[in-house]
């Protein structure tokens, strides 16, 4: 008898784990990978700007405009301008505002 109920606590755990494991994902483990997608998002940006620009990235900010989101990228130039990139957030198409939209010189202290 006792050797009987082993086996169906065994059996009982192994179907037990076997269900936790196929299970969907906690509310939490959601967010945690929703948000480590967007910063890996935004991480292939910025180095898509680094490569494209071959300046130093200042800041990065996500902007949404209506229902289309795009990451802001600030560059400063080798020249010493300062540059806006918008990158898609979605497809990565990127599109850089040129001097007259939106540039400033940057002068360093010496």
């Amino acid at each position: 008898m006792r050797r009987t109920s082993q086996i169906l606590i065994y059996c009982f755990l192994l179907v037990w784990t076997g269900s936790l494991q196929s299970a969907e994902p906690l509310p939490v483990e959601a967010e945690r990978d929703a948000k480590r997608e967007e910063a890996r998002r935004m991480r292939v940006a910025v180095e898509q700007v680094k490569k494209e620009t071959e300046g130093k990235i200042l800041s990065v900010r996500t902007v949404k405009t209506g229902k289309v989101k795009y990451y802001r990228v600030k560059v400063l130039s080798r020249a010493g301008r300062v540059h806006v990139v918008q990158i898609n957030a979605e497809g990565g198409k990127s599109r850089a505002k040129t001097p007259e939209d939106n540039s400033q010189t940057v002068t360093k202290d010496q």
